[in-house]
């Protein structure tokens, strides 16, 4: 009879294991409020070109890329890749109605959930009550996450298919 028991609770546990990987970092390395995508959305960044062109779009700067990648000159506002260690995800929520809205994270890690990455991203609405400008808004974020066993990254109800 414990033998049974044994063997139940390592089976529940291989297959818990199998279906969850927890502390997996998030990170947002950057985050606008008038960006250029007005539809919800998420685009992985693969190259620092990407990154560059995404990150003029959504700061309205105009950081231009040198012949050699290498030679990209990284501010203290744009973050530098370490596409060796990390993906690189833009997403952005679309159009908002005022001022005060924002794409931040609830949380610094995410959990893999039958292969799909549940990345802890919300859009956080002003508070009530508070005075905004009415002013339509395009708030976005770039998102650092770690490299793991997962096809699909899901945060603030879209989904994007992971690029091999």
């Amino acid at each position: 009879m414990y033998m049974n028991w044994l063997i139940g609770c390592t089976v529940v546990l291989l297959l818990l294991g199998c279906e969850r990987q927890v502390n997996n970092s998030v990170t947002l390395v950057y985050q606008g409020a008038q960006c250029g995508t007005t539809e919800p959305s998420m685009v992985w960044l693969s190259t620092e070109k990407e990154l560059i062109e995404i990150f003029n779009k959504a700061s309205g700067t105009s950081i231009t890329l040198p012949q050699n990648e290498s030679q990209v000159q990284y501010t203290d506002t744009m973050p530098k890749m370490e596409l060796d260690k990390y993906y690189y995800i833009y997403v952005s929520s679309g159009m908002q109605p005022s001022a005060g809205y924002q794409i931040v994270a609830s949380g610094n890690t995410f959990n893999i959930v039958k292969s799909v990455a549940q990345l802890p991203i919300e859009l956080k609405k002003p508070q009530p009550g508070t005075m905004q400008a009415m002013m339509t808004t395009v708030p976005c974020a770039i998102i650092e996450i770690d490299k793991g066993n997962f096809k699909v990254v899901d945060a603030m109800g879209i989904q994007l298919t992971r690029i091999p």
